[in-house]
Formats: structure tokens, C-alpha cells, sequence
């Protein structure tokens, strides 16, 4: 529920009002302290009984001039005929002091731009003009209100490896506040809007960390985190920005290698030329190509065929030597595909396809006819 102007502006008058009563009970109490610690009553040390006075930020007009304190010196206080005055930064212009010593404030001052003020006060006799005492050193604070709103500095894209342990940092947000940080106004509190499954967020900090331990590139491969920051610790009433965090999940080899079929079927030319490649075995992994290595096996006709891996991770099936229809019209063997360095556990389990039979049929091709010897002998019956 955010506060109405007027009860704002009632707010900061009781602000005031209780600033100024607590300078007058302090200085009471520092004059009451140096008379019980004197043996006679003589004329106190310090003439100027206040050097510190509390002006509020962005007063609204109809609420200036307002008064922000009262110099008290003890020359006025026994002479009948004194007047006060001011020196220095904002003097007689942004703050007026009149003759009784009230000082107001006549226009409405930015905390985030000054945060205080140092001026001198004088003391006069105001038929002569002569100053009765040196001048006092008074210092005018600025107190803050909540006029400003957190604002994120640049946020990179980041990424974080799948399976990453619950507690590794991803990376940290920050955010600024103008306002005063030793208020409520300028203190930043974070939260996480979404992706609370797999990521958490420290309030006070905006470092961001992995929470579950299950992200999986396959499934998700980037989050879009809505990080956002409060003022006033996150209560009602403050301000709230919020900003776009990328966290792209990175690969790892946690995909075993599986035939996207149980045989594969091949039709070759009995007069191609060795090696040449009789066709693809193709193989499913979802990792991405840098983590695709599957190592093939070839269990039985080994040295007529055998398979390699291709630039897709696929088999390519290669024949190693000449065919020949008339001798062997057909060839049936298995391949295994196998990985040796997946993660453990690895995401792909079940039912795999990790052996398949593979069925070669060489085609028969019109060849001209040959003598099967250099030299033949007939006998003469």
C-alpha cells in the first residue's frame, strides 16, 4: 500500500518536531551536567548551545518557509537588544535566520545532490551591530526520504553446467539505491520471481546459486530469471525494480549413444571399389556434437566390413575389401555402439538401442565373360 502525500508530509513534521525537542532536552541536560560539576555557578563554556540542525528533503511548497531549528546563545538570553544572523553555504538565501534566531529552510533541498550544509552564526547587538560573541559553527543535515528507486547495473549473459552441485554460484546482481544507505530507503533487498526450482537467490547479497542439483540441458537449455530488488527491506511502501537474468545450462557427455533402430539394411554393387561407404548407422545422443564420441564394434565379418565415426557422431559403414554376388550374394553381422566417458548415471536409460543387426545384400552386375583358366587340354576319345 503505497503512503498519501499528506501522510507524508504529517510524517515528516513530527520528524521535525521531535528532532528539535531532542536538541533541547540534550542541551538541557548538557548544561544541568556542567553546573552539578562545578563547586560555584560561573558562565558557561559554550556560548552556542547548538551546532546541529535536521532539514527534511523535497518539502512541498505549500510546507515553505519551515522553520528547522532555533540558535540559542546565552548573550541573548541576558541581553535585551540582540539580533542573529548567518553566514555561509545557502545563507539568507536556500535558509533565513531572523532576529529571534529561527531558522527556516525556503526551498525544498535534495538529499542525493547535498547531503549537508556548514554555516556560521553571529550574534549582534541590534542597535550598534557589534557582534557580542565569535561567530558558532552550525552544520544543517539533509534527512532522506525514499525519492529514489533501486537500479541494477549491467547484468551479463552467465551459464552454469547441467548437473551442477546444489550451493555453485552462477553469478551475483547488483543493485544501487541514491537514497541514504544507512536508512531503510537505501536498503536493498533481493528476490527471485521465477526459476526458484533450480536457482536460489541471497536477499541481502543478490548472489544467485544452483538449488537443485537436476538441471538438464536436453530439457531446458536457457532460464530467463526475473530478479528483483526493494528498498525499505522489501516492505510496503517502497520501491521495486525489476530486471532479466540469462543463465544458459551448458552441455555435458551425460546422453548414451543408441541406434535409432534395431537393423539396418544396405544394397551394395558387387563392383564398388574399396573403401567405400555402404551407408550410415545412425545413432541418437542428445548431447551436443563436442560431447558425442561412440565407439563401434563389428561382431563377426570384421575384415570384409567396419564402421567408424562420422562428423556427426553417426557410423558409417565402410567395406574393406571386393564383393562378389556369385560367391556371397548376402551378409548379416552385428554393431554395438558404446561410450566410455558418459557421466554416471547417464539421463538416457530404458530401453536403448545399443546393438543392431545390419543386413548387407550385394547387387549382381553384368559382367563380361572370362576365362577361368590361361590354358586348357582336351583328350581326344
Amino acid at each position: 500500500m503505497m503512503i498519501h502525500p499528506v501522510q507524508r508530509v504529517m510524517a515528516w513534521t513530527l520528524l521535525w518536531t521531535g528532532l528539535v525537542v531532542l536538541q533541547f532536552v540534550l542541551s538541557a541536560a548538557v548544561d544541568v551536567e556542567e553546573v552539578h560539576h562545578s563547586s560555584v555557578l560561573h558562565r558557561h563554556k559554550r556560548e552556542w548551545k547548538f551546532n546541529m540542525y535536521f532539514a527534511m528533503e523535497e518539502l512541498p511548497g505549500w510546507l515553505l518557509p519551515q522553520k528547522i531549528g532555533q540558535l540559542i546563545n546565552t548573550e541573548a538570553e541576558q541581553k535585551p537588544y540582540t539580533e542573529f544572523q548567518i553566514s555561509g553555504e545557502g545563507a539568507n538565501g536556500l535558509f533565513i535566520v531572523n532576529d529571534a534566531g529561527e531558522i527556516f529552510v525556503t526551498a525544498p533541498l535534495d538529499r542525493e545532490k547535498k547531503s549537508s550544509y556548514k554555516l556560521n552564526a553571529q550574534i549582534r547587538d541590534s542597535r550598534t551591530k557589534v557582534r557580542l560573541e565569535p561567530d558558532g559553527e552550525i552544520h544543517i543535515k539533509v534527512l532522506d526520504i525514499n525519492d529514489n528507486k533501486p537500479i541494477f547495473s549491467d547484468i551479463p549473459v552467465r551459464s552454469v553446467y547441467e548437473r551442477a552441485a546444489k550451493g555453485t554460484e552462477v553469478l551475483t546482481v547488483t543493485a544501487t539505491d541514491a537514497d541514504d544507505p544507512k536508512t531503510a530507503n537505501g536498503n536493498i533487498v533481493y528476490k527471485l520471481m521465477n526459476g526458484t526450482n533450480y536457482f536460489r537467490i541471497s536477499n541481502q547479497t543478490g548472489k544467485i546459486t544452483v538449488e537443485d542439483s537436476r538441471l538438464d540441458r536436453e530439457t531446458q537449455s536457457q532460464y530467463k530469471l526475473v530478479v528483483q530488488a526493494s528498498d525499505m527491506f522489501g516492505k510496503p511502501g517502497g520501491f521495486t525494480t525489476t530486471t532479466v537474468v540469462t543463465v544458459n545450462i551448458n552441455d555435458i557427455n551425460d546422453n548414451a549413444p543408441a541406434f535409432i533402430r534395431g537393423i539396418f539394411r544396405f544394397t551394395v554393387k558387387e563392383d564398388v571399389k574399396t573403401a567405400f561407404e555402404i551407408g550410415k548407422l545412425t545413432v541418437k545422443d542428445q548431447d551436443e556434437k563436442q560431447n558425442k564420441n561412440p565407439k563401434f564394434t563389428i561382431q563377426g565379418n570384421n575384415d570384409l566390413f567396419f564402421v567408424y565415426r562420422d562428423d556427426d557422431g553417426d557410423g558409417a559403414l565402410i567395406i574393406k575389401k571386393g564383393l562378389d554376388y556369385e560367391t556371397n550374394p548376402s551378409y548379416s553381422f552385428m554393431v554395438t555402439v558404446s561410450e566410455t566417458d558418459v557421466v554416471q548415471p547417464p539421463d538416457s536409460q530404458g530401453s536403448v538401442v545399443t546393438s543392431a543387426r545390419v543386413l548387407v545384400s550385394v547387387a549382381d552386375v553384368n559382367e563380361p565373360p572370362f576365362f577361368t583358366q590361361t590354358e586348357y587340354k582336351f583328350l581326344k576319345v
